[in-house]
């Protein structure tokens, strides 16, 4: 990795890095200054992963690991959000056009005005400019001073959707989703937000959510205590600490998945061990059985090749003339011969099956 892209990943995370001549000078032995660490932002994360995930599946490795620590924030919410709000950041007025832009809405304003030009020269009603009047005009405005006000303390936004209600905000290293929309508003029955046909006068909420999880962390409405217009400075403010809050929740959640997960690679190493144990018996058991069937096989060849023989003596016995026939005397030796292929104590080896299985 070159300095340069280790400086990118250390400004990315608000590491401070050398000032420049800083190498040089700790050579030549003058005086340096290393700036101190500064405090995390809200939403950041405590780690910096530089390269990929190497994934082990051995688990017993895995357990060899380190006992994850639980996270500790020594920074109370409070003072979180007293560092926020004590930030010297350039208090914007209120736009009511879209002349400047958040970048997080400009594919949203694209399309809307490629449909505005086909409706200038169709007039066809599907064509219709959908944030162009009324309650979603509005609303526009509104998200567009949201995402330059969170832009002020490091935050990103980005609006999509055909009707802008898939708004996603980024708060350091954590996601926010955030809801604007009508009181009333319901998805329709494909699970779809559609545009508010309503006037700007139609009062609107903005509803904050950790990426993935059902709890509102933070609300905020028209209501009588003053239009969303008036309140998109502390808004932001909100929606800053909110992504802290969410971040320390999600690092809670990960530690508790990490304890779990140790008390699964328990779990599993247990069973596997009694697994094995379990075959080893079946595979000893069946190795005793192989050893008995073929221990029986022998004693019955063993048996059937001394009947052979003590038959073969028998029918001499009855027959001493016999001897003297060739073709009793060519049996004699084909029996013996098939008595000694049977009698395991000719084959000198009394073989033990290797694998029975």
């Amino acid at each position: 990795m070159s300095d340069v892209a280790l400086r990118k990943y250390c400004v990315a995370a608000n590491i401070p890095v050398p000032e420049r001549g800083h190498w040089a000078k700790l050579a030549a032995g003058k005086p340096v200054r290393q700036a101190p660490l500064p405090l995390r932002e809200p939403g950041a994360s405590e780690m910096v992963h530089i390269g990929g995930y190497a994934w082990n599946s051995d688990l017993e490795a895995q357990l060899a690991e380190p006992v994850p620590s639980r996270p500790h924030f020594a920074e109370p919410i409070d003072e979180v959000m007293q560092r926020v709000v004590g930030r010297r950041v350039r208090r914007l007025p209120f736009s009511r056009d879209l002349t400047v832009p958040h970048k997080g809405l400009r594919r949203i304003l694209e399309r809307d005005a490629k449909r505005a030009a086909k409706f200038a020269v169709h007039g066809w009603t599907w064509d219709q400019p959908k944030f162009a009047h009324g309650f979603e005009r509005r609303r526009l405005l509104i998200l567009n001073n949201l995402g330059l006000a969170l832009a002020q303390h490091g935050a990103g936004m980005e609006v999509r959707g055909e009707s802008a209600r898939e708004i996603n905000v980024t708060v350091g290293a954590t996601r926010l989703r955030l809801a604007m929309d009508h009181l009333a508003a319901k998805p329709n029955r494909h699970g779809e937000w559609p545009t508010w046909e309503g006037s700007a006068a139609d009062k609107m909420r903005i509803q904050v959510q950790a990426d993935g999880a059902k709890d509102v962390l933070f609300e905020v409405a028209d209501d009588e205590t003053g239009k969303l217009e008036g309140k998109l400075a502390t808004a932001a403010i909100e929606i800053v600490v909110a992504g802290e809050i969410a971040y320390r929740k999600r690092a809670e959640e990960s530690y508790q998945r990490a304890l779990e997960h140790r008390e699964y690679l328990k779990a599993e190493l247990d069973r596997r061990r009694r697994e094995a144990e379990r075959l080893a018996e079946e595979r000893r058991l069946a190795e005793q059985n192989a050893r008995r069937e073929l221990l029986f096989q022998q004693a019955h060849d063993w048996r059937l090749a001394q009947d052979i023989r003590g038959f073969v003596r028998d029918v001499l016995a009855g027959d001493p003339d016999a001897a003297k026939n060739p073709g009793f005397e060519q049996w004699r030796l084909w029996a013996l011969g098939e008595a000694d292929a049977l009698d395991p104590t000719q084959k000198g080896s009394f073989p033990v099956p290797e694998n029975p299985c």
